[in-house]
């Protein structure tokens, strides 16, 4: 930079540095993921985080280890809502499915969730997740995901891999996410979101 500024140069307006600036030290600002309050213990059929900002563009969901109380298809679902309430249809999604053993394939629409639970693998399995949501026009959101199943067990380790895609319009701004099961409740593993 040709001329050293100062903190207030920064504070308001918008300002264009031209040139090679070189920086020191930790560098933070809008493009840094925040951590929602989480969850805490795993142990209802539904869990909701609320406050989300008005003017985040996107979120991101990561499971570790998440089990429920009886076996599938208990339909665990993760949706989106506003200040409405949580959004129970109208989504887009779609999901293909494999596993091991027998190099089954699936592919499956599903219109009541964002991303969920397609098979019947037990109440041992231990699911792991990558979730993506992105803001794409107003209140539309489109998402991905990739979900594995495996619970270590040799008797009962199907290494299942689940990829989603989808979208859904919310018809207002988004303020929540929603994580559920239609039967028994979950039982353990940590849930985190993250957003900008």
């Amino acid at each position: 930079m040709t001329q050293a500024r100062t903190m207030a140069d920064f504070v308001s307006g918008t300002t264009t540095i031209t040139g090679s600036p070189t920086f020191t030290g930790t560098v933070t600002g809008a493009g840094d993921w925040t951590e929602t309050a989480s969850i805490g213990t795993l142990d209802a059929a539904s869990e909701t985080i609320t406050g989300l900002p008005s003017t985040i563009t996107e979120l991101y969901m990561v499971w570790d280890d998440v089990s429920t109380t009886v076996n599938s298809p208990s339909t665990f679902g993760v949706r989106l809502g506003t200040s409405g309430g949580i959004k129970t249809s109208g989504y887009k999604s779609a999901a293909n499915q494999g596993y091991d053993g027998s190099d089954n394939f699936i592919h499956t629409p599903y219109t009541a969730h964002a991303i969920g639970d397609i098979g019947n693998w037990g109440a041992a399995a231990l699911w792991s997740a990558q979730m993506y949501f992105w803001n794409i026009n107003s209140n539309t959101w489109v998402y991905n995901a990739i979900v594995r199943n495996s619970d270590g067990a040799s008797s009962f380790d199907y290494d299942v891999i689940q990829t989603w895609s989808g979208r859904v319009d919310l018809g207002g701004t988004l303020d929540r996410i929603n994580v559920s099961v239609s039967a028994g409740t979950f039982d353990g593993g940590t849930i985190k979101v993250y957003y900008k």
